[in-house]
């Protein structure tokens, strides 16, 4: 007994491969268009990060230097004499800190 074939071929494996094709696009094209726009975003933070880098570096600087805003402060006798008490100056801060925001409210006060 032999079998024999049909002359009706089925479409059913066109149509699998067609939609496989149609979703492996759909999910390349839909995961690249986010991985485009999250490496924008990524370069932009590099960006402002290594501009603000900079303007540190820069204030550091100043600060070494004794010129800027802040030539009259010693930075250097500051940190000791917080050393002396004991402290640290993030510690500092936490046990004083209405004087932390009295600092920052004056920093922001414009003439």
């Amino acid at each position: 007994m032999t079998r024999q074939a049909k002359d009706s071929s089925s479409t059913f494996p066109y149509w699998v491969a067609l939609s496989s094709l149609g979703l492996g696009l759909w999910l390349y094209f839909a995961n690249a268009a986010e991985a485009v726009r999250e490496r924008a975003e990524l370069e932009a933070l590099a960006t402002d990060l290594d501009q603000l880098r900079q303007s540190y570096d820069a204030a550091i600087l100043e600060a070494r230097l004794g010129r800027g805003p802040g030539a009259q402060q010693d930075l250097q006798s500051l940190l000791v004499a917080i050393d002396r008490i004991g402290l640290t100056p993030a510690e500092l801060c936490r046990l004083h800190p209405d004087a932390t925001a009295s600092a920052d409210r004056a920093r922001t006060k414009f003439p």
